[in-house]
């Protein structure tokens, strides 16, 4: 069973940081500093021999490299000075997974505590002196220590290892993990002659754009203990976070090359793992890939998946996530960000979204196969309980995957509120998780800041106006147009059908116009034109700047306004309703050269469709006629 989660990566320190990037649906992503390497020397746009064709990867704070406390591991400033940052970040976050798993020093001291990590063995000249040994000697543990270098599996594999101890009665607890730092421009080079990594230093995972993977660093720690009667537990009962089902380990053998993915190789790997923990495919929600992004390992790996996901009849579809969108690929280190990502997902029973995945790849083959990768946060699955399998593949042919299974701890209706394994204890309410129906997947408008449907680009109306019905796609735009725009603010003509939705119908309530001018307290009437519109002037005060808003009714609480505040005329308008107290247009004179008593002529038109607003320099001519 799993007891203890560490992780230090990008913009994550804590797994508390790491959901909500998951949560977020953010990446780490950043231009890689000058204190790893002059980027600027080494990078070009094609990627050319002896150049890197990226210059963006998913690091953590240079901080992080400076300021190891050698003296709370005993170690000098000399001997720390000629240890890798790749030795200091896993014994750092090693140790702290072990403290978050409950143990101290002195509880853990002569017992069989095992260690294994995945490691390049870059141990500049410290030979044996690699973070398993050097933390059972500082721990005083004698369980087994390996160091485990698979390639991109290696975190994985380590813990299957993990798995085997704990199950054979080999050790009391066993700390698994994979650790990478990127402070070399060498391996980019390398990689990029192999065209291995995107040329946008990013993995899209499942997208069609995907050309590579984006790299990572960091190092994820989990921390492992037989169930049952531990000698480590003699006072306290583990915190569990949940349960490891089964593991397994296959290789690719002789394959088209040594780096290329073997898909039945992949396939025989997941179906012994599903069979060594006992299930069958249908009870697996949800599967987290290797996912790099590369053109040819994605599609392999989801019809792996598939042969063994559809053997068995289900009541529901199979969900792949990938989280090197998010945190980057840390290589030897990747598959416990995998695996620590599924147990928060099985903890707070939510499935969260998949980063940079806009456009299905068309070379996966899914056509008849119920699955989904989701781009937004979603409930995991109907059952209080389920299993969700991690993969991981190295480019040297070894296979890795697990199964884990947990209960959700949240959002269960009739039972006491349960501890979180992690900080104080608070006592709250359960409730049941209940979650609308989803009628539309919408994006905002570049022009206007409204809502506007993802593929056809139809404006979708706010809160006041009920969508009836699912929407479905029933237009589309001229052949030389595009869909960047919503149909408010696109001008183009319709080859087929027109937007379906409008806005609320003007109900000929009166409209009164407050503004910054008066400070806000004087509200002026307005009166309706004789072409549906409302037209009033504004002159400029000494600021060249002036806001203002509509009010119904006299009703300070009642306005139409615009969807975001210091809005300008193509802003998208909502209301009338209680919501836009702090949200006002904004006419700045500055842009246009105007002077202090300056009037600008507004018209607002609030017809049987959409609303709108519009605002020009009124000329002196037309100052001196009115």
């Amino acid at each position: 069973m799993v007891t203890g989660l560490a992780c230090r990566m990008a913009c994550s320190e804590g797994t508390d940081q790491a959901w909500n990037s998951f949560l977020g649906n953010v990446d780490g992503y950043t231009v890689i500093p000058k204190l790893r390497f002059d980027v600027d020397v080494y990078y070009d746009e094609q990627g050319r021999h002896g150049s890197t064709r990226t210059k963006h990867s998913a690091l953590f704070d240079d901080k992080y490299f400076l300021s190891f406390d050698h003296e709370f591991f005993g170690w000098t400033e000399e001997f720390t000075s000629g240890t890798s940052v790749l030795n200091r970040l896993a014994i750092d976050i090693g140790y702290d997974c072990i403290h978050r798993a409950g143990l101290r020093k002195k509880d853990i001291l002569g017992q069989r505590i095992g260690f294994h990590i995945g490691h390049t063995g870059d141990f500049k000249g410290n030979i044996g002196r690699s973070p398993p040994t050097m933390l059972s000697y500082f721990l005083g543990t004698t369980g087994p220590a390996t160091v485990v270098d698979t390639a991109c599996s290696s975190a994985l594999v380590s813990m299957n290892l993990g798995h085997q101890d704990c199950c054979l009665g080999r050790a009391h607890g066993v700390l698994v993990g994979g650790v990478n730092a990127l402070t070399d421009v060498m391996p980019y080079i390398a990689m990029s002659s192999g065209r291995m990594i995107s040329s946008r230093g990013r993995s899209r995972a499942f997208d069609h754009s995907a050309d590579g993977y984006g790299r990572g660093e960091g190092f994820a720690a989990i921390f492992m203990e037989p169930s049952g009667e531990n000698p480590i537990r003699a006072k306290e009962q583990a915190l569990e976070w949940c349960r490891v089902a089964g593991s397994n380990i296959g290789q690719d053998g002789r394959s088209a090359s040594i780096t290329a993915p073997s898909g039945p190789a992949q396939t025989a790997c997941i179906h012994a793992c599903i069979r060594e923990a006992g299930i069958s495919p249908a009870e697996v929600s949800f599967g987290e890939c290797h996912g790099t992004g590369t053109a040819l390992g994605d599609p392999i790996e989801v019809g792996s998946s598939r042969i063994v996901m559809e053997s068995a009849r289900r009541s529901s579809q199979y969900i792949f996530g990938a989280a090197k969108s998010n945190f980057g690929h840390l290589e030897l280190g990747a598959g416990t960000v995998g695996a620590l990502k599924v147990v928060l997902m099985l903890n707070h029973n939510a499935c969260v979204a998949n980063c940079h995945f806009y456009q299905l790849n068309e070379h996966f083959s899914v056509q008849g196969f119920p699955v989904m990768m989701p781009t937004e946060l979603l409930p995991l699955a109907k059952e209080r309980q389920t299993f969700a399998g991690v993969c991981s593949f190295g480019f040297g042919g070894t296979n890795a995957r697990v199964e884990l299974w947990a209960r959700r701890r949240r959002f269960d209706p009739g039972r006491a509120p349960q501890v979180s394994p992690v900080g104080p204890q608070r006592r709250q309410e359960s409730r049941p998780l209940q979650m609308e129906p989803i009628l539309y997947s919408a994006q905002a408008c570049p022009c206007c800041s409204g809502a506007m449907c993802w593929l056809c680009g139809v404006a979708i109306p706010d809160g006041s106006v009920s969508v009836p019905r699912q929407h479905r796609c029933c237009t589309v735009r001229d052949a030389s147009d595009n869909y960047k725009v919503c149909s408010n603010c696109y001008e183009g003509p319709y080859a087929y059908g027109i937007p379906e939705y409008q806005d609320v119908v003007n109900p000929h309530r009166t409209l009164y116009l407050i503004g910054s001018w008066t400070a806000w307290s004087g509200l002026e009437e307005l009166e309706l034109g004789l072409d549906g519109s409302y037209e009033f002037s504004i002159r400029l005060g000494e600021s060249l700047c002036e806001r203002f808003s509509l009010i119904v009714d006299m009703d300070r609480q009642l306005s139409v306004h615009p969807i975001h505040s210091d809005a300008n005329e193509h802003a998208r308008i909502e209301g009338p309703d209680r919501a836009g107290s702090e949200k006002h247009w904004l006419i700045d004179g500055r842009q246009d050269g105007a002077t202090v008593g300056t009037h600008y002529r507004v018209s607002f038109t609030w017809g049987a469709s959409w609303k709108s607003m519009s605002w020009k320099l009124q000329a002196k001519e037309t100052l001196l006629d009115a």
